[in-house]
């Protein structure tokens, strides 16, 4: 490794808590900050994630029409049943769920945009969307 001598202002209360982090993990002064550098220029040399979120344009009607069938359902099956009723569909994405229209699969928004979330729904149900691969974290339950 090249290395270059840098000198530069550092806050005293910042400088402290360096200094503990790396007698703590037995290292030099000059490693935590490299290390620090090193993953800010990751954070930032990587493309933030975008959000996805749906044109609300699009979304508020289908919320409207959705919505008691979202707030009252009392299982998965009931909910998927009143959803494809309506022309809808919901699937496993991620940690939760997206809704497609049924007629043409095309992904129209998450369902945490238009009702629950998906922990609020697992809670209500009693657990997991069938299927999902997310049956831990977002969707533990307490067994208590």
């Amino acid at each position: 490794m090249d290395t270059t001598h840098a000198t530069f202002r550092i806050d005293a209360a910042q400088l402290k808590a360096v200094h503990a982090l790396a007698k703590e993990q037995d290292v030099s002064l000059g490693a935590v900050m490299r290390d620090a550098l090193d993953a800010h220029l990751r954070r930032h040399a990587t493309p933030p994630k975008t959000t996805r979120r749906a044109d609300e344009a699009l979304v508020a009607p289908i919320r409207s029409l959705l919505a008691v069938d979202l707030a009252t359902a009392r299982s998965w099956s009931e909910l998927l049943r009143r959803c494809h009723a309506k022309g809808f569909a919901l699937e496993p994405l991620g940690g939760g769920l997206i809704l497609r229209r049924v007629s043409d699969a095309q992904r129209i928004c998450k369902a945490s945009e238009i009702g629950p979330t998906y922990r609020q729904y697992c809670e209500r149900f009693g657990g997991p969307f069938p299927g999902h691969r997310l049956t831990q974290g977002a969707c533990h339950l307490d067994e208590t």
